[in-house]
């Protein structure tokens, strides 16, 4: 099934009335024709460009041909509309291209990476109550910020799933989530998460290996020295204490136990060293025998390819450019954008596949 081919089959999917029965935070809402029915909202949001909202209705309508309405009619109808609305589409469209496309892993591993990123919300006094920001020295918030994370597909550029939520919300936490929304996606395809340092920890190792998830951490050069001062070589597996200083910071007292119980997981411990000539350690549960020292190096290297969708989202699709006020539109904005940002990498490979196509033509014909 051709890129386009979903594209277009998404966009006729949301014209379901089963979407927009599920989706509706009214019922009596958009049950009368209007001149922007359900359908034509959701297209606006994912397909509006960087002027005003006045502006960007204006293009809209000249583009579909529907009456042009008032940027306060627009405003009204989408606070009809429940954010996640984004987030089932999202699902819908990565099942679709997972299931109708030859989809690229590594060594038969799916390579997904989590990382978070601060984004930047305008100053209103809502949205501040909503998600706080950064602080100065007297504890007064000097810059509204929301934290998010996402779930990214390394090879394929997919944003599998995305999460945001507030300032002092703990990525750790973020990225449980990322994982949990993405399970049904992702598990029966031998998925590998690559993390970075700031997120190992017991908690997190605990999570995987439960779930059975093959995963990497970059570790920060303070993190278990005491066990990696033992070790014998640079790349094998060691146990790493549960001691009551790395449990500390943990609230939940059935985990605390749990881990406690456990005493130390045995895990790989890996020193790698980059291009640059800078070492890095890393800390995963895959087997010596089948990834190698140069293999883990290059795992590392993936996960920048999350960094390279984050400086899209912020700079190509200006994610960060708010229209709302209110938590559940800025949601909207968030989510909406990142639906935009997977449709657009879809038709990007529908034009490398035609490029592709046309070079063999014309080798063909020479």
């Amino acid at each position: 099934m051709g890129s386009c081919d979903i594209v277009n089959e998404f966009f006729e999917f949301i014209g379901n009335d089963e979407v927009l029965n599920m989706f509706k935070l009214n019922q009596k809402a958009f049950t009368r024709k209007s001149k922007m029915e359900f359908k034509n909202i959701i297209c606006f949001m994912l397909t509006r460009g960087s002027d005003n909202t006045t502006v960007e209705l204006d293009k809209y309508s000249n583009a579909t041909g529907i009456k042009p309405v008032t940027r306060q009619a627009y405003s009204l109808s989408r606070q009809q509309i429940n954010p996640i609305i984004f987030k089932h589409l999202n699902n819908w469209l990565i099942d679709k291209i997972y299931r109708n496309q030859d989809y690229k892993t590594w060594n038969d591993y799916l390579i997904l990476a989590i990382d978070g990123c601060l984004l930047n919300l305008p100053w209103i006094e809502e949205l501040k109550e909503e998600y706080g920001g950064k602080t100065n020295k007297s504890d007064e918030i000097e810059a509204i910020s929301a934290q998010s994370s996402g779930l990214y597909d390394c090879l394929n550029k997919i944003m599998i799933d995305f999460e945001i939520g507030p300032y002092k919300v703990s990525e750790k936490v973020l990225a449980i989530k990322n994982i949990e929304n993405s399970l049904k996606t992702i598990k029966d395809k031998n998925p590998l998460i690559i993390f970075d340092r700031y997120y190992a920890s017991l908690e997190l190792f605990n999570y995987l290996l439960k779930l059975n998830i093959n995963f990497v951490f970059r570790l920060k050069k303070s993190y278990y020295k005491k066990e990696r001062s033992n070790m014998q070589s640079d790349d094998e597996f060691i146990n790493i204490e549960v001691t009551n200083s790395r449990t500390n910071h943990i609230k939940d007292l059935e985990l605390k136990e749990e881990l406690k119980k456990l005493k130390q997981f045995n895990l790989r411990v890996t020193r790698v060293i980059l291009d640059s000539g800078k070492e890095e350690w890393l800390i995963s549960n895959l087997p010596i025998e089948k990834f190698n020292t140069s293999d883990m190096k290059e795992l590392y290297n993936q996960r920048w390819k999350i960094e390279t969708s984050y400086d899209a989202l912020k700079n190509s699709l200006e994610i960060e450019r708010i229209t709302a006020k209110r938590k559940l539109t800025v949601e909207q904005d968030f989510y909406s954008q990142i639906v935009n940002y997977n449709l657009a990498q879809e038709i990007i490979k529908d034009s490398a596949n035609d490029l592709d196509e046309n070079k063999k033509n014309i080798i063909k014909s020479t």
